[in-house]
C-alpha cells in the first residue's frame, strides 16, 4: 500500500523494484515448500500473494519512468503532453491515481521522455564534477626576480593542465553528444 497509496515522487524505484522482485521471489519459495508439505491454505496464501507481486511489477516501468530523478520542468511538460493532461511532481499523485489516470497507457512516450532525462542528466552530473574538480585548484602566482612581474607557478601550471585537458576531452564528447542541447544555452 506504501508503494501504490503513498505519494508517488518519494519513491525509489530501485529500492521498489528489489523488494518486489525479492518478495516475489520468496512467495514462490513459500508457495512450493508449502505445496510439498501439504498446507494447502498457507500455499493459496503464497500464490495469492506471488500473483498480486507479478500484477504490481507490471507498473515498475511506470514508476522508473515518472520517479526519474533527472526530469526537469521541460520534461513534465512533455510528459503533460503525451499524456493529456497536466502532470507535475507534487505529493498528490500515487501510483494508483496515475495508474487510474491511465498515464500507463502512454509508456512508450513517457519511457522516451523519461531516458532524454536520464541522460542529460548524466551530462548535468559530470558538468557539475568538473566544476567540483576545479573549486581546490589554486593559481599561485609568484613574483619574476626583480622584474615586478609575477608569473603561474609551474605545481599549478602541471595541475592545471592535466585537469584541463582531461575537461577538453570530457566537455568535447558531452557536446557530441544529442542530449547536450539544453545545456548549450
Amino acid at each position: 500500500k506504501k508503494w501504490t497509496r503513498g505519494p508517488l515522487f518519494s519513491i525509489v524505484p530501485e529500492t521498489v523494484d528489489q523488494a518486489a522482485n525479492g518478495m516475489a521471489k520468496r512467495a514462490m519459495k513459500l508457495q512450493g515448500f508449502f505445496e510439498q508439505s501439504n498446507l494447502p491454505t498457507p500455499a493459496s496464501v503464497a500464490k495469492k500473494i506471488k500473483e498480486d507481486l507479478d500484477a504490481f511489477k507490471q507498473h515498475l516501468p511506470l514508476l522508473h519512468a515518472l520517479c526519474n530523478p533527472g526530469l526537469r520542468q521541460r520534461h513534465w511538460d512533455d510528459i503533460s503532453e503525451a499524456v493529456g493532461f497536466a502532470m507535475e511532481r507534487e505529493q498528490a499523485f500515487t501510483l494508483s491515481r496515475v495508474i487510474d489516470m491511465d498515464v500507463h497507457l502512454h509508456m512508450e512516450e513517457l519511457q522516451q521522455i523519461s531516458d532524454s532525462a536520464a541522460r542529460e542528466y548524466g551530462l548535468e552530473t559530470t558538468l557539475e564534477s568538473m566544476m567540483e574538480q576545479w573549486a581546490p585548484v589554486n593559481f599561485e602566482l609568484k613574483p619574476w626576480k626583480d622584474t615586478e612581474t609575477y608569473i603561474v607557478n609551474s605545481a599549478t601550471v602541471d595541475e592545471m593542465q592535466g585537469l584541463m585537458d582531461d575537461h577538453i576531452i570530457k566537455s568535447q564528447t558531452m557536446k557530441g553528444s544529442p542530449f547536450a542541447k539544453p545545456f548549450m544555452e
